[in-house]
């Protein structure tokens, strides 16, 4: 997974440390796969924030 992550620029290995370069991962560049995996994990991908 990590190797996948690197790959697609979502984090970078620093000084034996890993650093989030990007928030999410999305499979994919194919429009409708974003869409299906938005309708199937809307409350995952959404960050309700109280203030």
């Amino acid at each position: 997974m990590l190797d996948l992550l690197i790959a697609t620029d979502c984090v970078r290995l620093k000084d034996s440390k890993i650093q989030l370069i990007k928030h999410a991962y999305v499979p994919g560049n194919d429009s409708i796969e974003i869409i299906r995996i938005l309708g199937a994990d809307t409350n995952e991908l959404i960050i309700i924030s109280k203030t």
